[in-house]
């Protein structure tokens, strides 16, 4: 059948003369049975290779996508304070390797977050152990306190009722006088405070006082007894046997003075 062959045919010319042709033919049928046997090789080498991508594919996925994964899920679960989660590895590869890493990192985390929570429990310890001892000494100074103004008030009371005028003397300045003092001169504690001693001591003895009583006293000397003519309110010349001590009046240097009325005695 010349339809199913392939027929070509050139003329053959030597010396410009043409001498005959030369005819070829091709069965078409072969060349079809060819073509057919090459589109099957295609094919089947297509799917090979789409195989072979679909399974590196996978491959691929289970080495990256799988630990990434697994990571996500362990933040899910250390965001919620599950801090002792830790990711799946079982790929040696980087992203395997991206993994142990994060896991390192967790294991820091949670040592640090284990010594924070120690650090703060022994500092709750320490904080609730100060707190007792702050309150054992405010109790303490409590008491002290009370025994010091119970002591206080029991030297009032012996002061206020002495039978020997009490001064205190800052500066020649009268800081305190007892009632004892105030009737012996003649005037009231709001008269007498914040005045000079000097101003009630007798023209001829006030170089006595300052030298003998006041300078001696504060410079801390032995005591020794001094005899002093004082002028009360009324004009009335009176003899006072006065000792003096230094003492520490509201943080200042002060010189205590006991004075006697021995008017009478003279």
């Amino acid at each position: 059948n010349r339809s199913e062959i392939f027929q070509a045919e050139n003329p053959v010319i030597i010396n410009k003369e043409e001498i005959g042709y030369i005819r070829l033919g091709l069965s078409l049928e072969n060349l079809k049975i060819q073509v057919s046997k090459s589109q099957k090789l295609i094919a089947f080498v297509s799917i090979i290779i789409f195989l072979v991508g679909s399974i590196a594919v996978f491959i691929v996925s289970a080495i990256i996508t799988k630990p990434l994964n697994q990571m996500v899920k362990t933040v899910e679960h250390i965001s919620a304070g599950d801090l002792a989660r830790r990711a799946e590895i079982s790929s040696q590869y980087e992203v395997g390797q991206l993994g142990l890493a994060f896991n390192m990192m967790l294991d820091s985390l949670e040592s640090a977050y284990i010594e924070l929570i120690n650090i703060n429990q022994t500092l709750e310890e320490r904080v609730n152990e100060r707190t007792k001892e702050l309150q054992q000494e405010i109790n303490e100074r409590i008491i002290a306190e009370k025994t010091l103004r119970e002591s206080e008030e029991k030297y009032r009371i012996l002061v206020e009722n002495a039978n020997e005028a009490i001064f205190i003397i800052q500066n020649e300045i009268i800081k305190y006088a007892n009632p004892r003092a105030c009737y012996i001169l003649g005037y009231t504690k709001d008269k007498l405070l914040l005045n000079s001693l000097l101003n009630y001591v007798h023209l001829e003895d006030k170089n006595l006082v300052i030298e003998e009583i006041l300078k001696e006293s504060n410079n801390n000397r032995s005591n020794r007894s001094h005899i002093i003519r004082i002028i009360d309110k009324d004009g009335n010349t009176k003899w006072l046997e006065c000792y003096g001590s230094s003492i520490i009046w509201e943080g200042k240097t002060a010189i205590l003075v006991l004075a006697y009325d021995i008017t009478e005695k003279l």
